[in-house]
């Protein structure tokens, strides 16, 4: 990784910001047809019957454009969080968790690295007017490729023999591998050729596995005794009366369950949940993790979800558990995976690639301006961010911060996106 990516993307020309408001009108109401009325598979995405009378739409607001000194202030904050992160990174070119013991060192190694190299490719690191030399450290140009070739030779030690790279004491096969594939993505181009394969084979096992995470993680650390716990159970009940109500009533739950075809312990689902594809139009629990590390498109499925969710829950003050996987914790806001919950937020609207939101509520939000702003008040000063609330592992600052980063670097490049006045 000796070479230095030429250029960056650059924001829209002052030409194409003085476009007309009739353009814009005519603009935006082709970005709702598209992603608002469905999706490729005749899916309504919500909204108004075709022969219902039109609604008064609120007023377009202008072309989302972050000014030069807003924009050099996106980049310096950016910069602090990277630097940040390079500081922790130990000699095996890791990013382990310090504070969240329990989280795997591949996992927190693998979005660390994706969010240090997708924020090389979106902003200027330690190169803006906005960065205080006395507060903010420059990201060294040649320090920054090293930290990302160590980081790389790290993930790439783990690799496992099912095609996946994750630590199989870790859990989270699919997600860790789906996290390291966008990692290596987001390397810069001319290293690119070199994880072609790595990168083709991670996501062959990512699509390969379509069970819950659940099921794959149990795959790999269920002891095979445990692989049948239908006929273990029977067996265990052939034992007589040794057992008391309670146990026997617990045995004979297992024992009717139906043999499990070799992928590990049968997990017994939420009575409500549906097979994929059952309810095309609900975001459920087991889209919050590929949500984020899944390629995405505007079709798909899982991204008419997710948007269709965040119309109605965009909240920037709490997290709104768009997968309603729980009660919140009280009416005035909830910070349990609020990070994890700004970054879904980010992967979901940039797939769309317009900086302009109408929530079901009819009120329009220049999210990735009013999600930077929310970020940048929430950095330390030393240039993390951490969740006062330890859910989800978010007291972690290296995961927290890499989340944040990530979602930064989403709004940073839809405001600096050609057609970015939609």
């Amino acid at each position: 990784m000796a070479s230095v990516r030429s250029g960056s993307i650059r924001p829209r020309s002052a030409r194409a910001m003085g476009r007309s408001s009739a353009r814009r009108l005519l603009l935006g109401a082709l970005v709702g047809a598209a992603i608002g009325g469905g999706s490729a598979s005749g899916v309504q995405a919500g909204g108004t019957p075709a022969d219902a009378p039109a609604r008064q739409e609120p007023p377009v607001a202008p072309p989302l454009h972050l000014g030069e000194t807003e924009r050099a202030k996106l980049d310096a904050a950016m910069a602090r969080g990277v630097a940040w992160l390079l500081a922790r990174q130990d000699e095996r070119g890791a990013f382990p968790p310090g504070v969240a013991r329990g989280a795997s060192s591949v996992a927190t190694t693998a979005v660390a690295l994706w969010a240090i190299a997708a924020s090389d490719g979106a902003s200027a690191l330690g190169s803006t007017p906005a960065r205080d030399s006395a507060r903010d450290p420059a990201v060294d140009r040649p320090q920054l490729l090293a930290a990302m070739t160590r980081a790389t030779d790290h993930l790439l030690a783990h690799r496992q023999p099912d095609g996946g790279l994750y630590d199989p004491r870790g859990g989270l096969a699919v997600y860790t591998s789906g996290i390291a594939a966008r990692a290596l993505r987001a390397l810069p181009a001319e290293e690119q050729p070199r994880f072609d394969d790595v990168v083709r084979n991670l996501e062959l096992y990512v699509y390969r596995h379509e069970a819950p995470e659940s099921f794959v993680d149990l795959e790999q650390a269920a002891p095979a005794e445990l692989a049948q716990p239908a006929a273990a159970a029977a067996r265990l009940l052939e034992r007589g009366s040794e057992w008391s109500a309670g146990q026997r009533a617990a045995l004979e739950f297992l024992a009717r369950g139906a043999p499990v075809d070799g992928r590990g312990p049968a997990r017994t689902r939420d009575p409500r949940w549906r097979a994929p594809g059952a309810e095309l139009d609900t975001f459920s629990y087991d889209d919050v993790l590929p949500i984020v590390y899944l390629p995405l498109a505007p079709e798909q499925q899982i991204a008419v979800r997710a948007y269709r969710a965040v119309r109605e829950g965009y909240d920037l003050e709490r997290n709104p558990d768009l997968a309603r996987r729980r009660a919140l914790a009280s009416p005035g806001g909830d910070a349990r995976g609020l990070y994890y919950y700004y970054l879904v937020l980010a992967r979901t609207l940039a797939v769309h690639g317009s900086p302009h939101l109408t929530t079901v509520d009819g009120r329009r939000h220049d999210w990735p301006r009013e999600l930077a702003r929310k970020l940048l008040s929430l950095q330390q000063p030393d240039g993390r961010w951490v969740n006062a609330d330890a859910g989800w592992w978010e007291d972690e600052p290296v995961l927290v911060t890499a989340y944040a980063l990530l979602a930064l670097v989403e709004c940073r490049r839809v405001v600096a996106a050609p057609n970015a006045g939609g």
